[in-house]
């Protein structure tokens, strides 16, 4: 009986442990960013990962994904901060510096301030985690494009998180120009408008200019050599476009989704 117990006792503990290991991105071949309404759970669950807004799920909703296999990921932007989140109200003017041209209602922030860093840390990443999401997609990242004196602010956060959550997915969107100083605490690198994109000015779909989307796809693959999963979103409407550059990034190992800019379809080229 004793030996029994101790048997029982090893694999309960193995299961526990077992239970707090990070997914493995290396076992996505799609996944989807969708930041819709409706209950588009099944079509949802068709993907190896999604990437969705956590104001807009339950617990049950991502518990349904993650028992079918579905890898669930919270968008959370670092670098901005939108009025259409709970957290809107905890946010003080003095943190913002200035509103976003395409997306109204969305502000550059300030990721030096300490109460955004607090608010971050202390209440909206455990929200997410208690709802129980595999990891993160921060976005906003290339904030420090604009505001240069961030960078090392935004690379101490993201150290930070990790520390915090060694077992959680940390994926970087548009990270290139910070990479050099993050790829080591991160899982995934995911990169905006390689082939395709939407041109704000004009309104339409238009595809990348050959050198810069080259450029793009070869230090992709360097860091995908470096063992960080690479996906791409790109934006069009046009299912010929999409479907073969599909097929292009695929042939680099690369997991590739593209759909509308808004991201409120769930595109299944």
């Amino acid at each position: 009986m004793l030996v029994l117990y101790i048997i029982l006792q090893l694999s309960s503990s193995c299961i526990v442990e077992n239970s707090s290991l990070k997914p493995d991105l290396r076992e996505v071949k799609t996944y989807v960013t969708y930041y819709g309404e409706g209950d588009r759970l099944k079509e949802l669950a068709l993907f190896d990962m999604v990437i969705i807004d956590n104001d807009d799920y339950t617990a049950e909703e991502v518990k349904y994904l993650k028992t079918r296999g579905v890898i669930v990921l919270s968008y959370q932007s670092l670098g901005t901060a939108e009025n259409w989140h709970w957290y809107w109200g905890m946010i003080k003017k003095k943190w913002l510096l200035a509103p976003l041209k395409e997306w109204e209602g969305e502000w550059y922030i300030n990721a030096c301030c300490k109460g955004w860093r607090s608010l971050i840390i202390d209440h909206i990443l455990p929200k997410i985690v208690e709802k129980g999401f595999d990891g993160f997609l921060f976005d906003n990242i290339d904030v420090i494009e604009e505001y240069p004196e961030m960078t090392e602010c935004i690379v101490e956060l993201i150290k930070d998180i990790r520390d915090i959550y060694p077992n959680k997915i940390i994926v970087l969107n548009n990270p290139l120009s910070i990479i050099e100083e993050v790829y080591m605490y991160i899982d995934g690198i995911m990169q905006e408008d390689v082939f395709l994109t939407y041109n704000w000015d004009k309104n339409n779909y238009v595809t990348i200019p050959f050198n810069r989307s080259n450029n793009l796809v070869e230090k992709l693959k360097f860091w995908s050599r470096k063992g960080l999963k690479t996906f791409i979103l790109d934006y069009t409407d046009t299912e010929i476009l999409a479907k073969y550059y599909y097929l292009k990034a695929k042939k680099y190992g690369f997991v590739y989704y593209a759909c509308n800019i808004m991201l409120d379809k769930i595109c299944k080229w």
